[in-house]
């Protein structure tokens, strides 16, 4: 994640311009917006990691 965040600018307007379509509605902006969900998903798979639980993903 910090890789991520590193790349991407710290003025919200470039960062918006940047990831384009879009992106002018992420709310409280991108930055936040990455670090929340990432932080959000971290928390999950710990979750699910200590409680023992097998994780499957599927698309088609």
């Amino acid at each position: 994640m910090r890789a991520i965040l590193a790349t991407l600018p710290t003025d919200e307007t470039a960062a918006v311009s940047l990831i384009g379509d879009g992106a002018e509605g992420i709310a409280g902006g991108p930055r936040k917006y990455l670090l929340e969900h990432f932080d959000a998903l971290r928390e999950f798979y710990r979750d699910a990691s200590q409680r023992h639980l097998l994780l499957v993903l599927w698309w088609d």
